[in-house]
């Protein structure tokens, strides 16, 4: 897994000039809809999140492994030579295997969790 981050400048730029094209194309407008809250979970929820009757979702916790060569210095000189994963969370397990990045921001020592076979930061 490459590991990128959300506060590259670079990045940023790239997703603005996406964004840029998207709305030259038609494709983002404003339209008057309703925003679904969750007040669970202090979010917005699209359409396909609504449920009316009571749902168990499937779930996973992945690990997903980080190529060294990604690794900003400052988070390597914390890990050591332990290898790093990414945990997340999803209930849509059927797109793992399309993953191809994940973009994380490490802004704390404090959410790095030394486990023997590593550490794990939640992305």
């Amino acid at each position: 897994m490459v590991l990128t981050s959300i506060v590259d400048p670079a990045f940023e730029s790239r997703q603005l000039r996406i964004f840029q094209k998207m709305v030259k194309g038609g494709l983002i407008y404003r339209h008057f809809r309703p925003v679904h809250w969750s007040p669970s979970s202090q979010t917005a929820l699209a359409e396909a999140e609504l449920q009316y009757e009571m749902h168990t979702s499937t779930s996973a916790y992945v690990g997903f492994s980080v190529v060294e060569e990604s690794i900003p210095e400052a988070l390597k000189s914390v890990i050591g030579p332990k290898k790093l994963k990414l945990l997340i969370w999803t209930t849509t397990p059927w797109t793992l295997p399309t993953n191809m990045v994940l973009s994380a921001y490490f802004h704390s020592k404090n959410s790095n969790t030394n486990t023997t076979a590593g550490y794990l930061c939640p992305p």
